[in-house]
């Protein structure tokens, strides 16, 4: 692996995409939020925004943000929620330095979403937000969301996938192909990186297949949104006190 070719998600096994995620990350960090906007168009804003509404916190009042990035879902959920308590976990030190540069009202720990260091029943809502498409076993990540979630919780998934609709499929590829690219080589430290991110995306599982696996994760209650045409997609579970033990 050189820094700028990295191979497919699809052949990669946990500790190849753990190195490949930490390597990226940590070279993207300074531009990470500029080009995230940029290359969204601006619909992250509202993509975050959508996954905050969707937060319903009990007595607890607590958020956990699995991979938490630079921490743009805990400030906006703040924003909404000013009374939470809330923790940002991430695999990526540097990620999470600059996360304390832009809040200070939560607490940052470097964690692995296949492990995640909390006792169980800590959190009203655990959410990831495009950051399953950085981890290679779903089910895992699932399960231990719902660990660390209070019965009757939620767990929220947003996440990027191809859209269903051929035209779709062929417009974002062609944006995807054709406009990410040059944009991050001017503007990114490690262009390559955005090659990965949108290999990523395009191997990121369609919702059926990927509800299933929030069932065989102990999940319930499962409600799928799309987003943008089905470009972003939303999922939201409960945690049913019967299914803690399962």
């Amino acid at each position: 692996m050189t820094k700028n070719k990295y191979p497919s998600v699809k052949n990669l096994k946990e500790q190849q995409y753990k190195k490949i995620v930490r390597e990226i990350f940590t070279t993207i960090t300074p531009r990470y939020d500029f080009l995230n906007h940029l290359t969204s168009l601006g619909f992250d804003y509202w993509w975050r925004k959508k996954a905050v509404q969707s937060m319903r916190f009990g007595q607890m009042n607590r958020l956990l943000d699995v991979a938490t990035g630079t921490a743009d879902i805990i400030i906006r959920a703040r924003k909404k929620h000013p009374h939470i308590k809330a923790i940002g976990a991430d695999l990526v030190f540097p990620m999470l330095k600059r996360a304390q540069t832009k809040t200070s009202a939560a607490a940052f720990c470097r964690a692995d979403a296949l492990s995640l260091p909390f006792k169980d029943n800590s959190f009203d809502v655990t959410v990831i937000a495009f950051g399953m498409r950085n981890i290679t076993d779903h089910k895992t990540a699932l399960k231990e969301m719902k660990r660390v979630t209070s019965d009757r919780g939620m767990v929220i998934v947003l996440e990027m996938a191809l859209p269903s609709a051929r035209c779709l499929r062929t417009l974002l590829a062609f944006y995807m192909s054709r406009v990410i690219p040059p944009t991050a080589r001017k503007f990114s430290p490690n262009p390559a990186a955005y090659d990965y991110l949108i290999d990523s995306i395009k191997n990121f599982p369609q919702p059926p297949s990927f509800m299933e696996t929030m069932r065989q994760g102990g999940l319930v209650r499962i409600s799928h949104k799309q987003l943008f045409m089905g470009i972003c997609h939303l999922y939201t579970a409960r945690i049913a006190k019967s299914t803690k033990s399962a």
